[in-house]
């Protein structure tokens, strides 16, 4: 019975990290194939333009989370009363978006002509 607990921790371990393998590959491609082709359409003036706006979204979008979605994964995972749970999701939806509206607004009002 032990051994099979164990084998049975051990198949879900493969199948997450396989999985999350072939989605870092996956990305890793999409990424590597985009270039050339971006840098052939948009020449690079364009390509640069397209480059920050896609950068400064990763950032305000990293700014604007708070670190949140991983408070949610570790402290709302364990709790069992589903009315907590709502709740807590009702005031981080409220919070994202307050902080959402906080770095678009710093994001428009940093930006040029």
């Amino acid at each position: 019975s032990i051994y099979f607990k164990i084998m049975s921790y051990f198949l879900r371990f493969t199948k997450n990290a396989t999985l999350m393998a072939i989605t870092s590959f996956v990305t890793g491609l999409q990424n590597f194939l985009l270039l050339p082709i971006l840098t052939k359409f948009l020449g690079a003036k364009y390509y640069g333009i397209w480059s920050q706006i896609n950068i400064t979204v990763i950032i305000a979008g990293s700014l604007a989370m708070l670190g949140l979605n991983v408070a949610v994964i570790r402290f709302l995972s364990g709790v069992k009363d589903n009315e907590q749970v709502n709740k807590d999701y009702l005031s981080i939806i409220i919070i994202l978006f307050l902080s959402g509206l906080v770095v678009m607004a710093v994001v428009f009002l940093l930006a040029g002509p």
